[in-house]
């Protein structure tokens, strides 16, 4: 549940990171109105800031402010989201060790004298940890997947907002040279 719930967080947050550069690029150096949505979102940081600061600079100043909340925020996910799931494939491992001791002690002494001393000893130390991998960086496997779709897409559309952002003042540079 709690790996879950960190995973949907580290991938919102992810999300949202690219937003207040995106203000930036258009509402700040460029002459975009600003959706209702994104100023509502803005509002939080902006009482921060004096009444009487030049709007562009308010947004600026907003901007830079959400984005390093939301980068914080987002470090804090991710490094919570490391330490629990460490934890529990640590946890799953030392479980996993206690039934295979506990069911090697319990095999008879003939099944020891046949079997080799490191064979048991492998299955305590290696099989053990196997069961980590499989599941902690099977089953978690989707997660990170999903999370770099997500920085490709982000980065796709920061590439686009960029260059045509680019284009746009290229062309207002030579109508104003002609």
């Amino acid at each position: 549940g709690g790996l879950a719930a960190l995973s949907c967080a580290e991938v919102g947050l992810r999300v949202l990171s690219p937003w207040p550069m995106k203000a930036i690029v258009d509402h700040v150096i460029g002459s975009a109105a600003m959706p209702s949505f994104l100023a509502a979102a803005l509002t939080p940081a902006g009482w921060l800031l004096p009444a009487d600061l030049d709007p562009r600079r308010r947004l600026l100043v907003a901007a830079v402010l959400s984005g390093a909340v939301v980068t914080v925020a987002h470090q804090l996910v991710m490094m919570y989201h490391s330490r629990l799931q460490a934890g529990t494939g640590q946890r799953m491992v030392r479980d996993l060790r206690e039934k295979l001791f506990a069911h090697v002690q319990a095999l008879t002494l003939s099944h020891h004298a046949k079997t080799p001393l490191g064979d048991a000893l492998y299955r305590l130390e290696a099989d053990a940890c196997c069961l980590e991998h499989l599941v902690m960086r099977g089953l978690f496997q989707g997660h990170a997947v999903a999370e770099a779709e997500t920085i490709a897409l982000e980065a796709d559309h920061l590439a686009w907002i960029v260059g045509d952002r680019a284009n746009r003042l290229e062309s207002q540079i030579q109508q104003d040279l002609r």
